[in-house]
């Protein structure tokens, strides 16, 4: 085990060749060593023997990220091979006027194609950019476990989260109490998984203290909190394997879809008293989800603004609902409803 600063002073032969030696030394054993170099550099290895992993320095020399376990072949890491068909399917053509061009056929083996698929990463709304209840950045909770920005949590009543945007990636500064998503058991089928983020907070899972890029093991369909505490993350990743892979950009229509799931806004059911009758009721007004949400949801508010209606009555499914309401005597009196509606976890 070695590790050095790489910087070769200017001194006599013998001290001179035996700090060059120790550079080499350094070098050929990747600085392994059970406690990080002191002084570090972009896209430097590190052989971290306290927990048994190659490390490389990321590109900001900011952080280390976890290459895979060293006592594992190719590192954890899926081997190349050359490609695998299966019986004798016909390879594809492309025609152009009367020219018609064979193409290639490949298949994807061992696990590469499924680690590079989309939807690995078990975090909704993890690039924090959907904001359906128009959370304010700075803005304190007012209880604990207020949702704030969508699928995300404050978790202490008081305390705040606020953002930065550049480049496209949001960074959310979370409290000293925490800031964190619950993740569905549906969605968390056992095994080994990594988290990895970008900044300075720290990371808890399911309860547990877990390291950028370290795998850790959780047991199937339980939920499960993954929790920031004081300090900043952007680009979180919560994914099957023992490998970091780099962060996956969903569509924003998909990832507005998946927040649905547990969070929707209905705008503008408009109701209309139709008759002077001081019985009568205005009727039973349908209304449909965007999303199957995740459970039969809870209304969390029911504005409305113009006319004088009351005592509606709301009937409820994962899929939409209906109205049943009251209104003043006169006919055209109407009301224009603003529902939102929450199944989070």
């Amino acid at each position: 085990m070695a590790q050095h600063d790489f910087v070769l002073e200017n001194q006599a032969r013998t001290a001179f060749r035996q700090d060059a030696n120790g550079a080499l030394a350094a070098l050929a054993t990747n600085s392994s060593g059970s406690a990080a170099p002191s002084t570090t550099y972009a896209y430097q290895f590190w052989a971290d023997t306290a927990n048994g992993l190659l490390k490389i320095r990321n590109g900001a020399n900011s952080a280390w990220i976890a290459v895979g376990p060293l006592d594992t072949a190719n590192l954890g890491l899926a081997a190349l091979a050359s490609p695998t068909f299966t019986g004798t399917p016909a390879a594809p053509t492309a025609s152009v006027g009367t020219s018609t061009t064979q193409l290639a056929t490949t298949q994807f083996v061992g696990n590469t194609a499924a680690s590079i698929a989309g939807c690995r990463n078990l975090l909704i709304n993890a690039n924090p950019i959907i904001n359906q209840r128009s959370w304010t950045s700075g803005a304190t909770a007012g209880y604990a476990y207020q949702f704030g920005l969508d699928r995300w949590q404050i978790v202490n009543s008081g305390q705040a989260i606020s953002w930065s945007d550049s480049g496209q990636v949001r960074t959310v500064t979370a409290p000293s109490g925490g800031a964190q998503q619950v993740i569905e058991g549906a969605s968390i089928t056992g095994g080994t998984y990594v988290l990895n983020w970008t900044g300075s907070a720290t990371a808890t899972v399911a309860g547990s203290s877990v390291q950028k890029g370290v795998p850790f093991t959780l047991g199937a369909g339980s939920d499960v909190v993954v929790r920031f505490n004081g300090g900043t993350f952007s680009l979180p990743q919560l994914e099957p394997g023992s490998v970091a892979t780099p962060f996956e950009r969903r569509p924003i229509g998909v990832e507005q879809m998946l927040c649905e799931r547990y969070f929707q806004i209905i705008e503008r059911v408009v109701l209309v008293r139709q008759t002077s009758l001081t019985a009568f009721y205005g009727g039973i007004t349908p209304f449909f989800f965007a999303t199957k949400m995740r459970a039969s949801p809870t209304l969390m508010n029911a504005n409305y603004v113009q006319g004088t209606y009351n005592d509606p009555a709301f009937y409820l499914s994962e899929r939409g609902g209906t109205i049943n309401f009251a209104s003043g005597s006169t006919v055209g009196d109407y009301a224009i409803y603003y529902l939102t509606f929450q199944a989070e976890i």
